[in-house]
């Protein structure tokens, strides 16, 4: 099928200019150019007609069939550029595959479709608890006389959630919304296209309604309409759309959810964005652009966003942060060899987690609290660090002492060296016993998670032994985790 082409004003003088554009040819009736489509001073060319153009340019707007036949090629190139970029030279083996986008293998991803925009939506990978209730990360509207149902408070009430920092923030509209925008109803589209690329399925849906009521439909107001996210216009550079990550969205009536692990929302339909031709360098600049967002999420431990992109290659953002590990790195080596002190490598893991685990979101000293008269006597469990990864599973850590003495001349454990593994199991207990009381902060943590002991120098006899006399999954000396975090520094540092 004929794609129209676009076509500039100096090409429509040229044609107007032409004698055979004001002229009839011998023989044949004078002929008026034929518009073919127009639209606010937008128009195309087709092989019998000319239009009028009343804007700067003339544009193309992106059919859903080409939208389609496009996200298919985009995620096949962003897997290749993106498994180069993990193998390319680089001081070390490799980097780390960071989950960076939905383009890698989320197995549906929408794109809703319209005039003036479009919103590309991967409701994917959904938090396996609820989410809506308590733990987010999750976006709740609301009035002024708010809509809760007093058994949600109850409920929140009595796990003693009520008035604590649960992940849902609530926002008030200032007026009554539509209720199709409060019941989040999305228009019936007026064409579907599919599209695969592997374990991807594409389906664009082409909507009558602007792309802002669309947006207000998706998150029931949140965005433009309780928040204004001075949201881009078609005068903004390509490929920078504004992208929310790992966020949830609820009305405080509770009937109405969504939670989307990626959303993309964009002005570009014209078909320049959309253009074939031009997919290489929009997919280098995304994939380093998603990586190194994946790095700043890893350094500083944040969970959902929302992010105002600028379409430029982020590779100073990734210089500072190297910049800081390896200036940690250099500071542990120091401590090292100068302090015995466990709280001295407590204080220092807990102003520097990443040194822990540079994979995980680390937290110290989590508290967790016994059901009130399940204890006699103690009133919480608290490891020294629990370590969160991206794809919903925890590590359990405890510090010892670096400086004395792990085994006897016999070769076995000292008595203050047991006492680990027995914390560790203690951990776990709570864990099996009492999961309600922390799936709201930890969802899907398990009492079978991995947990790791740091005690002790590699210069140790037989520090080895320890590794089969605790039944813990690692046993690492500080020596190894200084190791460690240099291994890390090399697979996520580049030679720019």
């Amino acid at each position: 099928m004929w794609t129209p082409e676009p076509i500039s004003p100096c090409m429509i003088r040229e044609i107007e200019e032409h004698p055979s554009s004001r002229q009839p040819r011998a023989g044949f009736p004078a002929r008026r150019p034929r518009i073919v489509a127009e639209k606010e001073g937008i128009g195309v060319v087709q092989k019998t007609g000319l239009t009028r153009v009343t804007q700067r340019e003339a544009k193309v707007m992106v059919s859903s069939r080409q939208a389609a036949d496009y996200l298919a090629a985009y995620a096949l190139r962003y897997r290749e550029e993106y498994e180069a970029l993990l193998n390319s030279h680089f001081e070390g083996v490799g980097r780390p595959p960071y989950p960076v986008s939905s383009y890698l293998g989320s197995p549906e991803i929408t794109c809703h479709l319209c005039d003036d925009g479009y919103a590309l939506a991967d409701q994917s990978d959904e938090p396996g608890y609820d989410w809506w209730v308590a733990g987010g990360p999750a976006i709740m509207v609301d009035y002024s006389e708010t809509r809760r149902p007093e058994s949600v408070t109850a409920v929140l009430r009595q796990w003693g959630l009520l008035g604590q920092s649960i992940g849902i923030y609530r926002i008030v509209a200032k007026r009554e919304l539509p209720q199709e925008v409060w019941d989040g109803t999305i228009p019936d589209p007026i064409e579907v296209r599919e599209s695969r690329a592997g374990p991807t399925t594409f389906e664009v849906l082409k909507h009558r309604s602007t792309w802002l009521e669309l947006i207000q439909r998706l998150t029931f107001g949140a965005l433009g309409s309780v928040l204004d996210l001075k949201l881009p216009d078609d005068r903004t550079e390509l490929w920078s759309p504004t992208t929310v990550h790992r966020m949830g969205f609820l009305t405080a009536d509770y009937l109405h959810k969504r939670f989307f692990n990626y959303l993309e929302l964009s002005p570009h339909v014209d078909y320049s964005a959309w253009d074939l031709r031009s997919m290489r360098a929009r997919v280098q600049l995304d994939v380093r652009r998603d990586y190194a967002e994946s790095v700043m999420r890893a350094e500083t431990g944040s969970g959902a966003f929302i992010h105002f992109r600028k379409a430029e290659m982020p590779t100073e953002t990734w210089r500072e942060p190297l910049s800081t590990m390896r200036s940690r790195i250099a500071d542990l080596e120091r401590l090292l060899s100068s302090s015995t002190d466990e709280s001295d490598y407590q204080r220092f893991l807990e102003a520097n987690p990443v040194l822990l685990d540079v994979y995980g979101d680390v937290e110290a000293k989590p508290r967790f609290y016994y059901p009130e008269g399940a204890s006699e006597g103690k009133v919480y469990v608290e490891p020294d660090f629990l370590v969160k990864y991206p794809n919903g599973t925890y590590r359990l850590v405890e510090l010892e002492r670096p400086g004395s003495p792990l085994l006897t001349r016999s070769g076995r454990p000292r008595a203050e060296v047991t006492q680990p593994a027995f914390q560790i199991a203690e951990w776990r207990t709570f864990i099996a016993q009492y999961y309600r009381e922390l799936s709201a902060r930890y969802p899907g943590i398990s009492s079978d998670c991995p947990a790791t002991i740091i005690i002790g120098h590699s210069s140790e006899p037989n520090i080895r032994t320890l590794r089969q006399v605790y039944r813990v999954d690692e046993v690492l000396t500080y020596e190894d985790l200084l190791l460690r975090a240099k291994a890390a520094f090399s697979r996520i540092s580049t030679n720019h």
